[in-house]
């Protein structure tokens, strides 16, 4: 298909979507002068006629959209549907045979089973009933009754006059706004039905159908109807802003901006119109249209609870926390039991170190709404943060047991540190991001690229910064063959800039700043730039824009790097890995197809600035000391690690345990379950953050650094050994808890690898207690640091090409993607 005949279809679609039915109808009629069976136009271009034509005049354009598309229910639907209301029964009750054998679900096959019948007897009342019009007085009395809330009596008065005048659709229509209000959904239904079979050109009937339809969870059906209101009351704006709603719940976001953007171009510019297209804006990622959106509803109603706490949202993502937080502490002051300001100032507490605040925040959400999306693992993932350990193998069950049931209980992010088992994490992440990122595509699909003479690489993230993911691959964009490859940086972030920044920017062909772009804008951007292959390196991690892979960014879309797991999404074709951490019987756990490289993480061959006292005095350690240590974030930190650490120590006479921390409370309660423990807390050290050449020299005054587990070290792993600091772990099961495995594997040092908790312990004590066996294992890792795998960038880097030119080489002769194995 051309990108002028897209754009086409784009603009009718707007059309449609913005009530312009007669441009709507001109461009599908163009578009079909080109592609006559294209299904969707076909079946757009039926709506159409079904809401200004006779039913039968649509027929044919349904009847192409379900032979082309026989797998899509609402075709099947509408085209059953126009026979009936054509008042072809015998032809609708055979396509209804047909729609079974199809896989129709019940539901719908019910409805039309439904309208069929009703059908049956209102063509059957016809020829058996003359009477007409029930008098004025009777009406009158039936709406005073529903308009003063006596609806008993408005029901009584409705049902005796729709058996007096069942041809009449008032009493019909009556019955069905009753039984919205009395929630009685399925009468309300066959009510409007009945209505809508005497007049089908009552746009107030299909509004109250759809709102029944969307309340019973039929959302795809409720927009149907929505669209037939639209199409007969244009000018209506609830009916757009109701429509509005639908499709933002069926995450068709574009579409969802059109109806609000026509409801407020109806005059109707209210705060909630504001607040509402300001919502589906911060959605699409235009954040600073959102924003100002969200101030307009507020101008207009100072106390307005949902705008501030919007407002809040987009002042969190772009960067301006204690404004942030001061919306949701406004939005909290208005209603005390709101549940979603507490949890964004949670999140903006977290990121202000405020970690005693995020847990507060986050408790009072479990309380106010114990069933919200994701918070008990929130809550989890905060005490892990400040040493909180209270009855912990229950909460970790309790998630366990939710993921395994479908249930939305925990991000996937926390769950890494807290299980080892692959096949959980991948249900967790299938969940999240249907949930909070099954954005509807309203691109069209990618047309094939023609060969480029070099493969487009885009590498996406926001930490092309002082960031452990910079830290590890600035030297990949350096070290790129540009004879083969162009390389390009788009840089989410919200405008940090330091040395890593420079040198990124410097070590790419193109560098995008792309934060103020909405996620369509950028999925744009990288098709208009024609990227071959895009790299996602962040994942489900912070400052992620998942809804821009959804679009599509790329016909090949790779996960790497930032987020050690499944994406569990459909709109990734490949993971990057090692045999080490993605063992092939591990394989089904990924929806992903593996890319495997000889060694996983890309690192740096450059030697890093180390600058800083390497005198155990200064950071308060004992001269005459072994020194352990683990500089991992304390999320990492399970009971079952601290349990190993303690052990260790009291095997170990004069040892100390040298942490990473400058949180009061966490440091607080780790020596208060050291001493619980039986080993005296002042033998716990801790320091805090330090620039990085400081915290690299840190490592000078330790002595063997013990990983954790389930989530292991990663680049903290990287800098220890670089640094000759042998890392022991313990391999588990998960991406995550095999990382410090591969590590090592690559450094020439398996020898610091164990597989059980007992081989750990006396592995770790072995070496505190034997100086020989130390001293010849650090030696050997010294030894082979020059010549590793780990720290050759050049190695890594073509290797990595080396897949990039397998899966690209797929890609341009129509393969499917497939496992690639680089070795």
């Amino acid at each position: 298909m051309s990108l002028a005949l897209d754009q086409v279809i784009i603009k009718a679609l707007a059309s449609h979507n913005s009530g312009d039915l007669i441009e709507a109808e001109k461009l599908y009629i163009t578009i079909l002068q080109h592609l006559p069976r294209h299904s969707s136009v076909n079946y757009n271009l039926g709506l159409i006629k079904t809401s200004t034509d006779e039913p039968k005049t649509a027929l044919p354009y349904f009847k192409v959209a379900l032979e082309e598309n026989p797998n899509n229910e609402i075709f099947w639907v509408s085209y059953v549907q126009s026979l009936i209301k054509a008042n072809q029964i015998t032809r609708a009750k055979k396509y209804l045979k047909r729609a079974m054998k199809q896989g129709v679900s019940e539901e719908n096959i019910s409805h039309i089973r439904e309208q069929i019948t009703n059908a049956i007897k209102v063509r059957s009342l016809a020829r058996s009933n003359t009477s007409s019009h029930p008098p004025d007085i009777q009406l009158a009395k039936m709406f005073a009754c529903f308009n003063s809330g006596d609806l008993r009596a408005s029901e009584e008065l409705a049902i005796s006059t729709s058996k007096q005048y069942p041809h009449h659709p008032l009493a019909w229509k009556l019955l069905g706004a009753i039984y919205q209000r009395t929630e009685d959904l399925e009468k309300g239904l066959i009510a409007l039905k009945n209505a809508n079979d005497i007049d089908q050109k009552d746009y107030e009937v299909h509004h109250l159908m759809a709102s029944i339809l969307y309340a019973g969870g039929h959302i795809e059906l409720s927009v149907i109807s929505y669209r037939i209101a639209i199409s007969l009351a244009p000018n209506a704006p609830s009916i757009h802003n109701n429509l509005g709603v639908a499709l933002q719940k069926l995450g068709n976001m574009e579409e969802a901006k059109l109806a609000y953007e026509h409801e407020i171009s109806l005059e109707n510019k209210g705060p909630d119109a504001f607040n509402n297209l300001g919502s589906v804006l911060k959605e699409l990622g235009e954040y600073h249209l959102a924003e100002t959106l969200f101030r307009q509803a507020i101008s207009l109603r100072p106390d307005f609870p949902e705008a501030h706490n919007n407002l809040g949202t987009v002042l969190d993502i772009t960067g301006r926390l204690n404004d942030a937080a001061d919306c949701f502490i406004e939005a909290i002051s208005l209603r005390d039991n709101y549940v979603s300001p507490y949890q964004n100032l949670a999140i903006v507490s977290e990121k202000q170190k405020d970690l005693e605040g995020a847990l507060n925040c986050y408790e009072k959400v479990l309380l106010l709404a114990p069933a919200t999306d994701f918070v008990l693992g929130a809550i989890l993932h905060m005490k892990m943060q400040l040493g909180i350990w209270d009855d912990f193998s229950h909460h970790v069950d309790t998630l366990v047991k939710g993921v395994t049931l479908g249930k939305n209980v925990s991000s996937p992010f926390p769950l890494h540190s807290l299980i080892d088992n692959p096949k959980i994490q991948k249900i967790s992440s299938e969940g999240y991001y249907k949930n909070r990122f099954s954005y509807k595509n309203s691109l069209p699909i990618i047309s094939k690229y023609r060969g480029h003479e070099k493969i487009r690489i885009g590498y996406f993230s926001p930490d092309f910064k002082n960031h452990p993911v910079a830290h590890l691959a600035a030297g990949l964009f350096e070290h790129h063959d540009r004879n083969n490859f162009e390389i390009h940086a788009f840089s989410f972030d919200m405008g940090s800039v330091d040395e890593f920044t420079d040198r990124i920017k410097a070590g790419v062909d193109y560098f995008h700043q792309i934060q103020t772009l909405s996620d369509k804008q950028i999925t744009l951007l990288s098709r208009s730039l024609e990227i071959d292959i895009a790299v996602d390196l962040v994942g489900f991690t912070a400052g992620c824009r998942p809804n821009t892979f959804a679009m599509k960014a790329a016909p090949i879309q790779v996960g790497y790097l930032g987020f050690l797991g499944t994406m569990g999404a459909d709109y990734y074709e490949y993971i990057v890995a090692d045999t080490t951490i993605i063992p092939e019987e591990n394989k089904n756990h990924y929806s992903e197809k593996i890319i495997y490289l000889p060694s996983y993480q890309v690192n740096d061959s450059k030697a890093p600035s180390v600058t800083g006292s390497r005198d155990r005095e200064y950071y308060g350690i004992p001269q005459d000391t072994f020194v352990f240590c683990c500089f991992n974030n304390l999320y990492k930190i399970t009971p079952n690690t601290f349990d190993s650490w303690a052990r260790i120590l009291q095997q170990v006479d004069l040892s100390v345990l040298f942490l990473y921390s400058d949180n009061q409370t966490a440091i607080k309660n780790l020596k208060k379950e050291m001493s619980i423990r039986g080993i005296r807390p002042s033998r716990l050290i801790f320091g805090g953050l330090l620039p990085r050449p400081q915290y690299l020299a840190r490592y000078c005054v330790t002595d063997l650094f013990l990983d954790t587990s389930p989530y292991n070290s990663g680049a903290t792993a990287s800098d220890a050994l670089r640094m000759g600091l042998p890392v022991l772990t313990c391999v588990g099961d998960s991406f995550a808890s095999r990382m410090a495995a591969s590590i090592l594997k690559s450094v020439g040092m398996p020898e610091l690898i164990t597989s059980t908790t007992e081989q750990y312990e006396s592995l770790a004590i072995e070496m505190a207690t034997n100086p020989d066996k130390l001293m010849a294992i650090t030696t050997k890792l010294k030894q082979s640091l020059p010549m590793s795998q780990l720290y050759n960038t050049a190695d890594f880097t073509y290797n990595l090409e080396k897949s990039y030119s397998i899966i690209y080489a797929k890609y341009q002769e129509n393969d499917h993607a497939d496992h690639v194995y680089c070795s």
